[in-house]
């Protein structure tokens, strides 16, 4: 019961985060260009990386323990940006994280939540993609 209880308030506590991201992705995709490329720029980077042509697709390609070192990484870095008042790119970071976490949840609202959050990635990688600087 102690299990169920602890799994329970995870859920419950991840879905507040999500909520809260997602609402204010919202706001993000038509009033915030600067956080559509950071959040775009990292997925499009993770992917490049992976050898992948799409956010979901890394995510699918990482066994348990790439998945948590990356979520431990996010982790760490998300707190060196916000110390150093990088409050968007920490906030980009947080984005990545939580669509990782969430992978991993079996409630149906996590799963609604963060096939939205992937559905926001990928069209910010897109928004990356056609506008981003040229590289002489």
């Amino acid at each position: 019961m102690a299990n169920e209880t602890t799994t329970d308030a995870r859920t419950e506590l991840l879905l507040d985060g999500l909520q809260k991201i997602l609402v204010d992705l919202n706001k993000v995709r038509t009033r915030d260009a600067e956080t559509m490329m950071l959040i775009g720029s990292l997925a499009d980077r993770l992917c490049n990386k992976a050898g992948k042509t799409s956010w979901p697709e890394v995510k699918a390609g990482l066994g348990d323990d790439e998945r948590q070192s990356l979520i431990d990484t996010f982790s760490r870095e998300i707190e060196d940006s916000g110390n150093k008042g990088e409050i968007k790119s920490a906030y980009a970071m947080q984005a990545l994280a939580t669509s990782l976490v969430g992978d991993k949840m079996t409630d149906e609202r996590v799963t609604r939540g963060i096939a939205l959050l992937d559905d926001f990635i990928t069209a910010a990688r897109g928004f990356f993609q056609r506008n981003k600087p040229a590289v002489n």
